[in-house]
């Protein structure tokens, strides 16, 4: 109703707002407000009658096409394509997965955002693969390449890059280890392009909410 309506309902029974609340990102109102008034994230909280309980952010639409095509024009940089899989036949349809959506969406969705999508909170798998772009079309001939079994400069997998004298010297020192999996992949965490940082399922509360001094150990949040 409060979407049909483009209303956020206020809560009659709140009488005192918590400041620590209300100076964040997340506000709780007392009196009904339309959605125009307050640009931001929504939450909404469902529990069904099994005791499942479904947890959803929405966020406002917002087209980024005319920015869009101002970075087409801005000189391309170099960019690591990042994929893994349980094996190789795993990781041949990820990538013919990943090409497949390329062609659909590649005229609204910037590499960058492409590239941290993929590799933003991924459990990283023992097959892996790190392909070295710049755009679009690069992208695609290396990951098609991959796919018929063909050897081309930029892309590497973990399958043959255990000895150091055939891994590319001009991987950076995280991929490297990332390929050879001697790490946490806590260093593989990429910055987000463009858009909201919202941590792990449902938030940080530490971050988000403000937690009364009765419950944290009297701690004030900063």
């Amino acid at each position: 109703m409060a979407i049909k309506h483009q209303q956020i309902p206020g809560i009659s029974e709140l009488h005192e707002l918590n400041e620590g609340i209300d100076s964040s990102r997340l506000h709780i109102k007392n009196t009904s407000q339309s959605f125009n008034e307050l640009r931001g994230l929504i939450g909404l909280l469902s529990y069904g009658l099994g005791g499942v309980s479904a947890f959803v952010l929405l966020e406002p639409f917002v087209d980024q096409s005319d920015e869009y095509k101002k970075d087409l024009i801005i000189e391309e940089k170099d960019y690591y394509f990042c994929l893994s899989a349980n094996n190789v036949e795993s990781l041949k349809r990820y990538v013919a997965s990943v090409i497949e959506q390329i062609h659909q969406y590649c005229h609204i969705t910037p590499l960058s955002q492409l590239i941290s999508t993929l590799r933003f909170y991924r459990k990283h798998l023992d097959v892996r693969l790190v392909v070295k772009v710049s755009n679009y079309e690069e992208l695609l001939s290396k990951l098609e390449a991959f796919l018929a079994g063909r050897t081309v400069d930029g892309l590497q997998t973990s399958v043959d890059c255990q000895d150091d004298d055939v891994m590319s010297a001009a991987l950076p020192e995280t991929l490297r280890i990332w390929l050879k999996k001697k790490e946490g992949d806590e260093g593989m965490r990429p910055p987000v392009d463009k858009r909201s940082f919202w941590p792990k399922y449902p938030f940080d509360r530490s971050l988000l909410l403000y937690i009364a001094p009765k419950y944290r150990g009297g701690k004030i949040p900063s």
